[in-house]
């Protein structure tokens, strides 16, 4: 059952149609998501380079996610390294490194675990010329409306 959960988690995440960083100041990592699921509006602001914070979790469910951001230089890593832990329900953890590619896209890796379920996803975005309401209307285009895609998804046997 937990697992089910997890994958349903997943499924959400799979809508994500654009993330939007906002400028960065010395003390913060501001990132938006926009999804074609109206109510999954999330925004959030990390302490950048000292201290955490805590903050609503992402995946909606209730109780909070505890979170930092610091900015790495490294032949293994570069970029801001941001790092989230909540507990229950589905105690897990999130690593994302964004990195700025040398096209201009951003690649960002996610190292996920849920009880002793790990994944690891790398996501690349491109920067969008349309609108906000454009590049929704061409993902339901796409891809039908939220329902659609989570019924695909169970079908491929990802969510239960």
């Amino acid at each position: 059952a937990a697992g089910a959960s997890c994958f349903r988690w997943y499924s959400v995440l799979s809508l994500l149609l654009l993330l939007r960083l906002r400028p960065q100041t010395a003390s913060k990592f501001t990132v938006s998501f926009l999804t074609v699921v109206p109510f999954f509006k999330v925004t959030e602001e990390v302490p950048l380079n000292g201290g955490s914070t805590q903050q609503r979790r992402r995946d909606l469910r209730q109780g909070r996610q505890t979170a930092a951001a610091r900015s790495v230089s490294s032949p293994q890593q570069q970029g801001v390294l941001v790092e989230m832990s909540w507990g229950p329900p589905l105690e897990g953890s999130l690593t994302e490194l964004y990195t700025l590619l040398p096209d201009g896209c951003l690649a960002v890796t996610a190292d996920t675990r849920v009880g002793s379920q790990q994944a690891r996803s790398v996501t690349v975005y491109r920067r969008s010329a349309g609108s906000r309401e454009a590049l929704l209307a061409d993902s339901r285009r796409r891809s039908g409306s939220v329902a659609d895609v989570l019924r695909q998804q169970q079908d491929q046997g990802l969510t239960s």
